[in-house]
């Protein structure tokens, strides 16, 4: 069973069988259109960001009580990121949830690999120049609590609950 785990705002470990999570990329500059009509961006390649809606429904929802907006969190996420290693020696964009990694070829072989301790460095131990080979796994996001709710019909019956938060 996998679980949506937040840490530093007094959220418990939570069973996502109903949890959801939408990232979604937070533009780090504007978009505008040239004289000639084309489409250019304005800001920062490479700095990207990251907004988290998490939703559930469940008789059980997760303690907010302890919840305020503007909270930092560390939010261990159920989404998965893929990048390509395009050499025996990765530095993944974000840190890897624990045991959430792994690696596989262009025809989705398990490719063998050794994870550094510090949760991004990761090295192919048995490199083939014919790439590409992707590694999978779920991101450990830095993020602050932009607003949080939940909805309640009556006593007994499930509760949904959503989360926004975006990466500091």
């Amino acid at each position: 069973m996998t679980h949506l785990t937040i840490q530093g705002v007094g959220f418990p470990p939570y069973a996502t069988q109903t949890c959801t999570q939408l990232l979604e990329a937070v533009p780090q500059g504007d978009f505008v259109r040239s004289l000639k009509g084309d489409l250019v961006f304005l800001g920062h390649q490479g700095a990207d960001k990251y907004r988290s809606t998490l939703e559930g429904c469940d008789t059980t929802p997760p303690a907010f009580g302890a919840l305020a907006c503007g909270q930092i969190a560390t939010v261990h996420c159920i989404q998965r990121f893929f990048e390509e290693a395009t050499t025996p020696h990765v530095r993944l964009t974000r840190p890897a949830v624990p045991t959430s990694l792994y690696a596989v070829d262009a025809l989705g072989q398990p490719v063998s690999f050794e994870e550094g301790e510090d949760g991004q460095s990761v090295i192919i131990t048995h490199w083939t120049q014919d790439p590409p080979i992707f590694l999978g796994y779920c991101p450990i996001l830095r993020m602050v609590v932009l607003s949080f709710s939940l909805t309640s019909k009556g006593e007994g019956s499930s509760t949904r609950w959503q989360m926004i938060l975006e990466e500091v």
